[in-house]
């Protein structure tokens, strides 16, 4: 059980889960060993033909060869993509350390509830702070004189789109240059209208490259 929202992605952890079809998750390392697999298995028949021809060998024998260098290789290849996918896995976990909480818990009838909850809860008022010309003033929902801690909500799915990368943008400038942000969360809420919430997986990178926490309600 991952919560009451039906709208999960993966797990709730895309990092180091994929869900080609919408109906099951891939884990990373299960993809990587295939890959490996297919790929040195592939290699592995190419040779062993190689090698039957440079021996003389004909029919079965020949067949033998071909099959038994691409099992090898493929062997082979599978524990180096388990390999691989296991050190993408620890890195993705690593990454996704920065996000909490299960989605689908706390569902408002609109945004602007979402942000006064979160204004409350952290004892927080909305602020206007400068970044650069380029960039241009970056208003916040809720900010902690106290802690220094930024906070932004997000009402419903969200993807990665130019406004939101422009947002991102400027929080990772402040977190760089601004003495009084000591840190910055991006909080997601259900929509009760549409019963969706959360990022996309590509803002959801977005978020962790810019060094930014996630937290779901």
């Amino acid at each position: 059980m991952f919560g009451y929202n039906v709208f999960i992605y993966c797990a709730n952890n895309p990092v180091n889960l994929a869900d080609p079809t919408g109906e099951f998750v891939i884990t990373t390392t299960l993809i990587c060993v295939l890959v490996g697999a297919a790929v040195c298995g592939t290699a592995g028949g190419i040779f062993g033909n190689h090698r039957a021809n440079k021996a003389g060998a004909t029919g079965w024998n020949k067949v033998g060869y071909i099959a038994g260098w691409a099992a090898g290789g493929a062997a082979v290849g599978g524990l180096i993509g388990w390999g691989v996918g296991a050190a993408a896995t620890a890195i993705g976990t690593a990454a996704t350390a920065g996000s909490s909480g299960t989605l689908g818990t706390v569902i408002y009838n609109t945004w602007q509830q979402a942000e006064q909850s979160l204004r409350n809860g952290l004892d927080a008022v909305s602020k206007t702070f400068r970044t650069t010309a380029e960039l241009g003033n970056r208003v916040v929902d809720a900010f902690n004189t106290q802690t220094g801690v930024i906070a932004e909500a997000k009402y419903g799915y969200a993807c990665r789109t130019e406004f939101i990368l422009n947002q991102i943008a400027k929080d990772a400038w402040l977190l760089a240059n601004n003495a009084s942000v000591k840190a910055i969360e991006w909080h997601f809420y259900i929509s009760q209208l549409t019963g969706k919430g959360g990022p996309s997986d590509p803002l959801l990178q977005e978020l962790f490259r810019a060094g930014i926490k996630v937290i779901f309600h």
